[in-house]
């Protein structure tokens, strides 16, 4: 998949993706809209396909110069929903603001709009309280301008939230078929998953932690480091799990308020998963 922000002479490349839009675009207006350098308009494809948008706005401000960017509209086509595509589109567009100096970034929403606020607080956007529709990208200057060293900038797509420290951020999961993985990881716990060169990358339902597949360790059993991932549903998961190709090592145990249950990938290894007790 490849990011791009276009401009007048990519005119086509936007009519391209009608398809993506509410109301076919309008060749004139959509020319003035790519010529005018307040606005940013990114593209997401794969191989020839059109597959999400994004667009925004820049404002200025009466109590600082710097402006702020306004993220006016996201679209993703149906059949590539929660593939990552909407995390990179945010990505691009937090580091043209990073890049250029803006103050911060915001975007609004329904509160009640589960996914669209799960993807603006897993690239890092923060409300005042939780019933607030204004999502805000702090962001800090850019050393191109006047800002901080580059150790300081700006955090870029995934930074926020895997850049803690003494946090746990990476994982190596062993596999003996990555690709296999990738499918079975994301069919269970959607876990957003693309190749990076040669690696099959991957990162959790937070934007805590990312990882690939590495074929050159045995899978994890008994012995070593087990990770547990949270889930809202046990048995849902359960039951997904083994239509992806899992056995269940252990079936659903409390411990606590808590209930607990180990599964086996695809490859061998033993995973944990758990969820809080109901009520």
């Amino acid at each position: 998949m490849d990011i791009k922000r276009l401009g007048p002479e990519q005119l086509d490349e936007l009519l391209a993706a009608n398809s993506l839009f509410d109301a076919p675009a309008d060749r004139s207006a959509a020319r003035d809209y790519l010529a005018d350098e307040r606005n940013v308009f990114f593209l997401a494809v794969e191989g020839p396909r059109p597959v999400g948008f994004l667009r925004g706005t820049a404002l200025r401000q009466v109590h600082s110069r710097k402006d702020q960017m306004f993220l006016y509209e996201i679209a993703v086509a149906d059949d590539r929903r929660r593939a990552g595509v909407g995390r990179a589109l945010i990505g691009a567009f937090l580091d043209y603001c990073t890049t250029h100096g803006f103050e911060e970034a915001f975007v609004f929403t329904d509160p009640g709009n589960v996914a669209a606020v799960g993807l603006y607080r897993a690239t890092g956007a923060v409300t005042e309280t939780a019933a607030d529709r204004m999502f805000v990208y702090r962001l800090t200057p850019s050393p191109v301008t006047d800002g901080p060293p580059s150790s300081l900038r700006a955090p870029r797509f995934g930074e926020p939230m895997v850049f803690r420290p003494n946090g746990i951020s990476f994982l190596e999961i062993p596999s003996d078929n990555p690709a296999r993985s990738a499918d079975f990881y994301h069919a269970v716990f959607d876990w957003p998953t693309s190749r990076r060169t040669s690696t099959m990358a991957f990162g959790d339902g937070t934007g805590h932690v990312i990882g690939h597949w590495t074929t050159d360790r045995p899978a994890t059993n008994d012995a070593g480091v087990r990770f547990y991932v949270y889930v809202e549903a046990i048995d849902e998961t359960i039951y997904r799990a083994i239509d992806a190709g899992a056995k269940v090592v252990r079936e659903p145990y409390r411990e606590g308020n808590l209930w607990v249950a180990l599964l086996r990938d695809p490859s061998g290894n033993i995973v944990g998963v758990w969820q809080r007790e109901p009520g």
